[in-house]
């Protein structure tokens, strides 16, 4: 019993920090596509 518990214990905490690193991922994503949107509209603008 006591290791069932562990284990669930374990995979609610690998699962807290995989959604963490998505969330992580998709904010740097999002500001790596500004960076290069606003990069690429200043080069045109230039």
């Amino acid at each position: 019993g006591l290791l069932l518990a562990d284990l669930s214990i374990g995979d609610w905490f690998g699962g807290l920090l995989f959604s963490a690193g998505q969330q992580a991922n998709e904010a740097v994503l999002d500001q790596l596509s500004a960076l290069s949107f606003t990069r690429s509209a200043f080069f045109l603008c230039s």
